[in-house]
């Protein structure tokens, strides 16, 4: 989202954390939560995601689930400067990168045929 480079931690000994972002506005730290439309994440993740920022001195971090977040969690998120993105908001993001991709494949131009 920023333009940097981005890594998946290893599955265990991350303390939490699922993604590392570096860009040149600092690191930024991820969690992502799969779960069904009926289960909403809870504050657990940002508070775990929030302690990270806080050990690693990250710029600011996001939770990311397939789902959404309950009013808890969107209010104990508040000021944290830590992004919520639900379900819907990552179809979007991914439906915008798309679009970004093929608008620069229409801009390219063919090399012209040289001519013997």
């Amino acid at each position: 989202m920023r333009g940097g480079r981005t890594y998946v931690t290893k599955g265990s000994g991350d303390f939490g954390i699922d993604i590392e972002e570096h860009s040149d506005e600092g690191l930024y730290l991820g969690q992502v939560k799969c779960y069904s439309d009926q289960n909403l994440v809870g504050f657990d993740p940002i508070a775990i995601v929030h302690s990270q920022m806080i050990k690693q001195g990250a710029a600011g971090g996001y939770v990311i689930t397939t789902s959404d977040f309950s009013s808890n969690a969107y209010t104990y998120a508040k000021g944290l400067n830590i992004d919520l993105i639900n379900g819907k908001q990552v179809v979007d993001l991914w439906l915008d990168y798309l679009d970004a991709k093929h608008d620069h494949i229409n801009g390219l131009q063919p090399i012209p045929q040289m001519q013997n």
